[in-house]
Order: C-alpha cells, then sequence, then structure tokens
C-alpha cells in the first residue's frame, strides 16, 4: 500500500510537470480588426513568449517599409523575430498561405532590406506567402541568421529579381530545413545571387516537395563545411536556373528530381549518389565541377534527359557503377574530365550517346551493357 502511494504521488507530480510545460507555450491571436490579442503581426512577436504560437489570421498583410533611412519600425526588415524569441513558431491561420506584403528598400551589397527577418533558434514559420513589391538592388524576401530554423509550406516573391537579390538568405547558420516550399530563382550576372543563398552554412535538409520558380538564373547556392545531404522533391520550372552546392562532402539520397534543371556539386572531396528518382523533362540532373571520390550507385534511372555531367581538370577517382539508365532523351554520362571510371551498368534505348567523353583524358569503360 505504502509504494502504491509513493507511486500515485510521483505519477501526480509528473502530471503536473507536464501541465506547467503545456500551459507554459501560448497561442497568441493576431486579427486586423483588434478582435485578437494584437492587431498586428509585429506585436504578435513582440508578447510572445520563448515556445509561443503567433497564429495570424485574415488573408492578405500590408507591412509596409523596411530600409535603412529610418523610414522601416525593424531597421533593414519590415517583420523580425528577434533572437530573443527562442522556440517561436510564426504560423498563418487556414488552408490557404497568408500572404505578407512589404516594400524592401534602400539596402546595400552587405545589407539588404528584407520583409521577414528571423533571428532566434529553433523558430519555425508556416503557411505564407511573402512578397517584397518594392523591385530594387538588394531588395529580397526572408533573412535566417538563427540556428535550427524551419520554413514550412512557405512561398516567397519578387517583384523583381535584380542583381544582388535572394529569395532566401541562411548565411552563417546551422540546421536549416525547408519543406513543402517555393521561391523565386534570382538574377546573378554580375554579383552572387541566388533564390535560397548561404555562405559558411551547415546541415541544411530539404524535405517534403520544393519548387524554385524561373524569375532569375540561379535557384540555389549554398556552400558550407561538413557534409552536405540532398534529400526530398526538387522541382525546378525552367533548364536555365543552375542550383550550386560548394561543400567538403555531399551524399545525394533520396531525392527526386523533378522539372527542367538539375544540381550542380563543386569543389568536393567525397560525394555518393544513390537511392534516387529521376522525373527530369529536360535539362542535366546532377553536373559534377572537380569533384573528387565521387561514387554514382545502385541508381535506376528511366525518365530524364542527360542524366550526369562530369567536367573539370581536377575531377579525380570519379566511379558510376552498378546503376540502370534508360528511356533518356540525352546523354546518360557526359564527361570532360579526367580520371573517370563507368563501369557494371546498364544503358538501354538512350535517344542521343549513353556515354559521351570530351577530351584527351583518362575514361575507363568495363563490363557494361548496352542495348537499343
Amino acid at each position: 500500500m505504502k509504494l502504491e502511494r509513493v507511486f500515485l504521488f510521483a505519477l501526480c507530480i509528473g502530471c503536473l510537470f507536464w501541465l506547467a510545460d503545456d500551459a507554459s507555450a501560448a497561442t497568441i491571436h493576431v486579427r486586423q480588426d483588434g478582435t485578437g490579442d494584437a492587431d498586428n503581426i509585429q506585436d504578435g512577436i513582440d508578447m510572445a513568449d520563448v515556445a509561443d504560437t503567433v497564429l495570424v489570421h485574415d488573408s492578405d498583410w500590408n507591412l509596409g517599409y523596411s530600409d535603412y533611412s529610418g523610414n522601416g519600425s525593424n531597421s533593414n526588415s519590415a517583420l523580425e523575430i528577434p533572437s530573443s524569441k527562442t522556440g517561436l513558431t510564426l504560423k498563418g491561420y487556414g488552408d490557404d498561405r497568408v500572404s505578407l506584403n512589404a516594400y524592401a528598400r534602400y539596402g546595400d551589397y552587405e545589407n539588404h532590406a528584407y520583409v521577414l527577418h528571423v533571428a532566434a533558434d529553433n523558430v519555425k514559420v508556416e503557411n505564407f506567402r511573402f512578397r517584397e513589391n518594392y523591385g530594387d538592388y538588394y531588395s529580397s524576401g526572408v533573412k535566417i541568421s538563427g540556428d535550427d530554423v524551419t520554413l514550412d509550406d512557405v512561398r516567397v516573391e519578387l517583384s523583381n529579381t535584380y542583381t544582388g537579390t535572394h529569395s532566401i538568405t541562411i548565411t552563417g547558420t546551422s540546421g536549416f530545413s525547408i519543406l513543402d516550399s517555393e521561391w523565386y530563382a534570382t538574377d546573378s550576372s554580375y554579383w552572387t545571387a541566388a533564390g535560397l543563398y548561404g555562405t559558411d552554412v551547415s546541415d541544411v535538409t530539404f524535405e517534403g516537395s520544393n519548387q524554385i520558380v524561373s524569375n532569375g538564373n540561379t535557384g540555389i547556392y549554398l556552400k558550407g563545411n561538413g557534409t552536405q545531404v540532398i534529400s526530398g522533391t526538387l522541382k525546378i520550372s525552367s533548364a536555365s536556373i543552375q542550383n550550386y552546392f560548394y561543400f567538403e562532402s555531399v551524399t545525394v539520397t533520396g531525392a527526386i528530381f523533378s522539372g527542367n534543371s538539375g544540381l550542380t556539386i563543386v569543389d568536393a572531396e567525397n560525394v555518393d549518389v544513390t537511392g534516387n528518382t529521376y522525373n527530369m523533362t529536360s535539362g542535366t540532373a546532377l553536373t559534377f565541377q572537380n569533384t573528387k571520390n565521387v561514387t554514382i550507385h545502385n541508381e535506376e534511372i528511366t525518365k530524364a534527359n542527360t542524366v550526369f555531367s562530369v567536367t573539370g581538370s581536377e575531377t579525380d577517382n570519379f566511379r558510376v557503377s552498378s546503376n540502370t539508365f534508360a528511356n533518356l532523351g540525352g546523354y546518360a554520362i557526359y564527361s570532360s574530365a579526367p580520371e573517370v571510371t563507368i563501369q557494371n551498368n546498364k544503358f538501354r534505348n538512350i535517344s542521343n550517346t549513353a556515354i559521351y567523353q570530351s577530351g584527351y583524358y583518362n575514361l575507363t569503360i568495363s563490363d557494361n551493357t548496352f542495348r537499343d
């Protein structure tokens, strides 16, 4: 009996702790008509505590201006989640994305103007359409400077993708995740820019189905140390959109390549590609530039144009083995690099050429099967 009382007492104490934790995370409702806890989004964020949810009602919001001239309430961003708001969730209410519109202006090369800046760690932003309406140089969409931030079901639009603009910036962050989202590609003709742009990043995760919208020539530019895992569905709307990954090590597994363009992996020391799906209508699925110790294995590729392109004089120990290539509209493998080995693959019904080698390099081909 005494043991049972001790157990029940411990159980009740545990329930009290659980209830206290649950009660500590509040939901703050933001409505423009004043019937919520706040009538503007920034006030809702400011009154939130750690791990609270700010739920934004109404379908369309005008956030005004953000700039460096003093007209913006948050300097370079129309809306800001400060570093003190760890664990916050900012969520649009309803089945459709809530539109947040702002005029981000007067940024410069080092300091863009943004619609939203997330400075806190462990933040989730969900179910929004961010629209930058000013349309000038360095007028960008969303900036992430906190770690372990998630963008879920968002769309980021720019009224003009001038050189120097980004839809999403994640420079200097770790643990960024994006899922079921869309963003505009931007123009990088003169300065490096991209739809999703980040240097000194690590552990970037693509989940669900993400789409890059044709509004410029660069959809992704990510550069960092360590290992980058690429997975999830990437749908790219134009063959002219380029997507660059500069990492020491890259793993491509469980990815679905869809649409009209693919990814470029640059200067990596170790790359492993396996277990992916290719549903491309044009373009090249994966391009490798000056990569070393690359293994592409156990892939079954039955819908694509050109699958793998290998370039760069620094390429070394590049192996393509035990794959099936069938029903392709272009080349299975296009190589203009040294030290490439193609072994034990099956090629069937390739419209152009199964293996194309450009230049006088050491290409080893052995034990492959070719059929019309």
